[in-house]
This record gives C-alpha cells, structure tokens and sequence, in this order.
C-alpha cells in the first residue's frame, strides 16, 4: 500500500528548505548589523576615551607646571633660611668667643694677671694731685 504522506513530502522539504535559507539570511544580516552597530560603538567609545585622556593630559601638564613652579619657590626659601642660618650661626659663633675673650679679660684683672707679666696695662692709674 503506497504511503499518502510519500506525495506530500516533497513540496513540505521544499519548503523547509525554503525556510532555512530565508532564517540563514536573515541571521546572516542581523549578524552584519550587530557588527556594524559594536563596531559604531566601539568607536564611539574610543573617541571618548582620547578626548578624556587628552583633557587629563591638559589636567597633569597644568598641575605638574604649577608643582615645579610651588617647589621652585620652596627651593628659593629653604636657600634663603638656609643662607640666614648659616649668618646666624656665624654672629652666635662671634659672641661666644667675644664673651669669652670679655669673660678672659675680667679675670686676668681680677687675679692681676696683666700686671705680672709686663703688659701694656700696669694696673689702675695713679693720680698725682
């Protein structure tokens, strides 16, 4: 007995074939669309990303000229604190031995020292009235 469905074949696997080339299509052009779309963003997104990274660019150039200019004047105080120490320590230096050659004279008189020893100063002046 001959299969009723045997004539019926076919014309349904043509047009399942029919079917699949179509959906093959149409994935084909979604696929060329999804693409093109990541690809429109992926650009997008690299032209933000150079805008952002040439403004933080501007941003560090700027900042690192204002440090160099901030550290420029640092350096120009520490030498000028630096050069008035040094003066500092040099008057203070000159007081101790001024002090102390005061402090030698005193005692030298106190103890008659100068006179003993035949020095310009022979003691108090004498007056003769």
């Amino acid at each position: 007995m001959p299969d009723p469905l045997a004539d019926d074949i076919p014309p349904r696997l043509a047009v399942l074939e029919e079917i699949a080339r179509g959906t093959k299509e149409v994935l084909d052009r979604l696929d060329d669309k999804r693409l093109d779309d990541t690809d429109g963003r992926l650009d997008r997104m690299d032209a933000r990303f150079d805008r952002l990274d040439a403004r933080l660019d501007s941003s560090f150039g700027r900042l690192d000229a204002r440090l160099d200019a901030s550290f420029a004047r640092m350096d120009s105080r520490i030498d000028a604190q630096a050069a008035s120490s040094h003066n500092d320590f040099r008057i203070l230096v000159t007081l101790v031995f001024a002090s102390n050659a005061a402090l030698l004279g005193v005692m030298a008189h106190g103890f008659g020292w100068l006179q003993r020893t035949g020095c310009w100063y022979s003691g108090p002046a004498t007056g003769s009235a």
